[in-house]
Protein backbone atom coordinates (compact mmCIF):
# COMPACT_ATOMS: atom_id res chain seq x y z
CA UNK A 1 0.00 0.00 0.00
CA UNK A 2 1.52 3.30 -1.09
CA UNK A 3 1.34 6.38 1.10
CA UNK A 4 0.38 9.63 -0.57
CA UNK A 5 2.98 12.37 -0.29
CA UNK A 6 0.67 14.94 1.27
CA UNK A 7 -0.13 12.75 4.29
CA UNK A 8 3.07 12.22 6.25
CA UNK A 9 3.07 9.14 8.40
CA UNK A 10 4.20 9.98 11.91
CA UNK A 11 6.64 7.07 11.83
CA UNK A 12 8.85 8.66 9.20
CA UNK A 13 8.69 12.26 10.37
CA UNK A 14 12.10 13.83 10.75
CA UNK A 15 12.86 15.86 13.89
CA UNK A 16 12.46 19.03 11.82
CA UNK A 17 9.03 17.91 10.73
CA UNK A 18 8.08 17.13 14.31
CA UNK A 19 9.06 20.67 15.27
CA UNK A 20 6.88 22.04 12.50
CA UNK A 21 4.01 19.87 13.70
CA UNK A 22 4.40 21.12 17.24
CA UNK A 23 4.59 24.73 16.13
CA UNK A 24 1.41 24.40 14.15
CA UNK A 25 -0.33 22.97 17.19
CA UNK A 26 0.89 25.81 19.40
CA UNK A 27 -0.24 28.36 16.84
CA UNK A 28 -3.79 27.09 17.09
CA UNK A 29 -5.88 29.93 18.48
CA UNK A 30 -9.42 28.91 19.40
CA UNK A 31 -11.94 31.13 17.69
CA UNK A 32 -14.97 32.40 19.64
CA UNK A 33 -17.18 29.97 17.77
CA UNK A 34 -14.84 27.13 18.66
CA UNK A 35 -14.91 28.12 22.33
CA UNK A 36 -18.70 28.42 22.25
CA UNK A 37 -19.01 25.00 20.65
CA UNK A 38 -16.56 23.49 23.12
CA UNK A 39 -18.36 24.97 26.13
CA UNK A 40 -21.69 23.68 24.85
CA UNK A 41 -20.16 20.25 24.46
CA UNK A 42 -18.78 20.36 28.01
CA UNK A 43 -22.13 21.49 29.39
CA UNK A 44 -23.89 18.67 27.58
CA UNK A 45 -21.39 16.14 28.93
CA UNK A 46 -21.92 17.41 32.45
CA UNK A 47 -25.68 17.31 32.06
CA UNK A 48 -25.55 13.77 30.66
CA UNK A 49 -23.41 12.71 33.60
CA UNK A 50 -25.83 14.30 36.06
CA UNK A 51 -28.76 12.58 34.37
CA UNK A 52 -27.01 9.24 34.64
CA UNK A 53 -26.26 9.85 38.32
CA UNK A 54 -29.89 10.73 38.95
CA UNK A 55 -30.98 7.50 37.30
CA UNK A 56 -28.54 5.50 39.39
CA UNK A 57 -29.91 6.97 42.63
CA UNK A 58 -33.42 5.69 41.96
Amino acid sequence: MKQTDDIPMHDDLTPEMWEEEEKSVQLFIPTPSFIKHWKEKQMKLMKDTQDKNEENKE
